[in-house]
């Protein structure tokens, strides 16, 4: 069996069949979709015994046709503005100037929000739906090649026995910590919703088959996503850190240069490679009317997870920064005798600064970054919309 280097045996398998996992399930989903819909037709709801499904049948049939009544009166009322402005009575003129703006903006909402009563096509969803799983996969492949092969050269090669098998345990808790929230999503927004705002071609009243298959696409991506997130967690175990320092270590850096620069790159690159996925996902989704704060929640949570893990390798960083202390107090009971070993100084120093503020001040800085991307994204509007409904 194939083993890429600094990875347990067994771990990129199941990277390869979560990935699989999502071409088998999607592409049978798309398959049926296509057979029991077509690309760009409009599906409607069913009406089954599914008590859920009739009633959010009604629900969306009662909105569209309040909504179409609402436009047909909207256009009337523009008719009724564009004609006073041509009319060449200056009041009616004036008046209507004042009116137009706020009477077309108006009518664009409600016509936004008329797409939430119509379920979104095939054409509509899938293609972004695509881009963003190709974007996760290889960012995710890349993010945990890359992870591994630092690891190797800096911490050695994997661990073996029990401590290097623990992956399998940590590798299921992410794929459970990560699928679970979108099983409850699936299934508060889809199955258990009465007024339900958004209705694609996946959902489960409009398809129950093609809703199941999406979730096994969900548990593929989770796979995927496990991948990069196993490696680093174990990485970044305290069983992993250097438990001795030599003061007179080639490197100046009493032999703990290299494991300092691996968790000084993955206490920052993990949050750029689940943000900038994170961020280009939820800008796709920026514009579809009918989203919910439910869709967003399982994205922050991810969000939320990889911060531990870059947390995980900052506290390793602290702990090195107080084995430091302890060796170097070890040189000497004086000042005079320590000074007088000429130990190298403190290795932290380059990640997390020699003053306590000044690592704040460096995560202070990304956050800022990371705030004016998703901003210029504009999916600050977006998630600020969604906390206040």
């Amino acid at each position: 069996m194939y083993v890429p280097r600094g990875e347990p045996r067994g771990l990129f398998w199941l990277f390869v069949a979560g990935v699989l996992l999502v071409v088998a399930a999607l592409g049978t989903a798309t398959w049926l979709g296509l057979s029991t819909q077509g690309w760009n037709a409009n599906p409607s709801v069913l009406d089954d015994d599914c008590g859920t499904c009739k009633t959010q049948k009604e629900d969306l049939e009662s909105r569209a046709a309040k909504l179409k009544l609402t436009i047909d009166l909207g256009q009337l009322r523009v008719d009724q503005i564009n004609l006073a402005l041509v009319s060449g009575n200056a009041p009616s003129a004036f008046l209507a100037r004042l009116a137009k703006e706020p009477e077309e903006r108006s009518f664009e909402e409600t016509e936004r929000l008329q797409k939430t009563a119509t379920v979104r096509s095939m054409s509509e969803e899938l293609p972004d739906l695509l881009v963003s799983l190709a974007l996760i996969v290889l960012v995710a492949l890349a993010t945990a090649r890359a992870a591994a092969r630092h690891g190797e050269s800096a911490l050695g090669p994997w661990p073996a026995g029990p401590e290097g098998g623990r992956w399998r345990r940590v590798h299921a808790c992410w794929v459970a910590i990560i699928f679970v929230p979108d099983l409850v999503r699936e299934i508060i927004t889809s199955v258990l919703a009465v007024h339900k705002d958004w209705f694609g071609w996946t959902s489960f009243c409009v398809s129950h088959e093609t809703w199941g298959l999406m979730l096994v696409v969900y548990l593929g991506m989770d796979m995927v996503i496990a991948y990069p997130a196993t490696i680093l967690w174990c990485q970044g175990s305290a069983t992993r850190r250097p438990k001795t320092l030599d003061p007179s270590h080639v490197d100046g850096r009493w032999g703990v240069e290299g494991y300092l620069l691996f968790v000084q790159t993955w206490a920052y690159l993990p949050l750029f490679c689940v943000v900038l996925p994170t961020c280009v996902s939820l800008a796709m989704l920026r514009d579809v009317p009918g989203v919910t704060t439910a869709y967003l929640v399982p994205a922050l949570l991810l969000v939320a997870n990889v911060a531990v893990v870059s947390g995980r390798m900052i506290w390793n960083a602290i702990q090195v920064r107080l084995l430091y202390r302890r060796s170097l107090k070890a040189l000497g009971s004086t000042w005079a005798q320590i000074r007088d070993a000429d130990a190298p100084p403190d290795p932290t120093v380059p990640f997390l600064g020699d003053n306590w503020w000044k690592l704040p001040a460096i995560l202070l800085g990304g956050a800022s970054s990371l705030w004016l991307m998703v901003d210029a994204l504009g999916i600050r509007e977006m998630v600020m919309s969604l906390v206040r409904h």
